[in-house]
């Protein structure tokens, strides 16, 4: 149970970074926000 509080909460922050990412739209913080997706699996 506790895993998936941590997954939705990291799914949460993930999909909050790509969203401010895509309305600056801001290629670098996009790509930086993809990265941090990347590694935390």
């Amino acid at each position: 149970m506790t895993f998936w509080i941590a997954g939705v909460l990291a799914l949460v922050m993930v999909m909050a970074q790509l969203g401010l990412a895509v309305i600056r739209r801001d290629g670098k913080s996009l790509a930086r926000a993809g990265m941090g997706w990347a590694s935390s699996w």
